[in-house]
């Protein structure tokens, strides 16, 4: 799978250096996978929000190849067993 990086997009590059921009937005949202440096936070409201800004995995390469989605055409069933591969994946 070839790498995909919008260069000239303004918020490029949002997570690192080289990534991949497969996935714009992250299919997985919300993971709630605590290794990937994602972790719970209480908004001002008192809500509990599942914050994402510390996790670099979705763009990176072989995570794109591992979860191989269309994020223009996936259903629930697809998200389960992408969220199911990348829990193994980060172990």
């Amino acid at each position: 799978m070839e790498l995909v990086q919008y260069k000239d997009c303004p918020y490029y590059p949002c997570s690192f250096e080289g990534q991949s921009c497969k996935h714009c937005y992250c299919p997985l949202y919300p993971c709630k996978i605590i290794k990937t440096g994602g972790k719970w936070i209480y908004t001002k409201t008192g809500h509990n929000l599942w914050d994402c800004s510390e996790c670099k995995v979705i763009h990176q390469q072989n995570v794109v190849e591992l979860l191989n989605l269309d994020i223009n055409e996936i259903d629930e069933k697809e998200l389960k067993i992408a969220l199911n591969k990348l829990k193994k994946y980060i172990g």
